[in-house]
């Protein structure tokens, strides 16, 4: 039954990446997990079959991958390991596309439709750390031709300023307790 209904999700956000006219995506790594998620322009009436049927909102939005991080131990040179990194990242997106278009009947992606997907993709963001933005270059330069938009996540560089200033208010404070020990709670292995 989860496979059937894991086949359902991936088929209709499939549909939805394949009428897009433009699509933006992001990432960003928390913990051991890497969150790729995407908001596309649709065209009205388009027929993505959404249950519950809802007014058309000219975009929509959801979830690429989440990808576990990690890997064995690399003998390579410090000066070498930014730009691995960068590039298996942005490697990494572009397998979470290939993943949404694997054939149940095969177990092959379909190459045409990652390609088409691809040369959708208008922009990107990531938050501010050099692999990460060095991964929008890479895909920008290498698979997604057409992304014009490379963004710094600014929401990071805020969350980090204040954290120490909310920490020392107990209101907030435990609520940021709370809202960590939710997420190790959550989180699967």
């Amino acid at each position: 039954m989860a496979r059937i209904m894991a086949l359902v999700v991936r088929r209709r956000k499939l549909a939805i990446l394949k009428q897009a006219s433009s699509i933006f995506i992001g990432f960003d790594d928390r913990r051991a997990y890497r969150l790729i998620s995407f908001r596309c322009s649709v065209k009205p009436g388009c027929g993505l079959g959404l249950f519950p049927p809802r007014p058309w909102r000219g975009w929509e939005s959801g979830c690429l991958g989440v990808l576990r991080r990690g890997g064995a131990p690399s003998s390579k040179r410090v000066e070498n390991l930014d730009d691995d990194y960068s590039l298996a990242m942005a490697e990494s997106i572009v397998r979470s596309i290939e993943r949404l278009t694997v054939s149940p009947e095969t177990g092959l992606p379909d190459a045409e439709v990652v390609e088409a997907v691809c040369a959708k993709v208008r922009g990107g963001v990531a938050d501010g750390a050099s692999s990460a933005q060095k991964a929008l270059r890479f895909l920008a330069t290498r698979w997604m031709k057409n992304m014009l938009c490379l963004n710094r996540d600014l929401a990071h560089a805020a969350v980090i300023a204040t954290k120490g200033a909310l920490l020392a208010e107990d209101a907030f404070a435990c609520l940021l307790y709370t809202s960590d020990a939710a997420d190790e709670e959550d989180s699967v292995d």
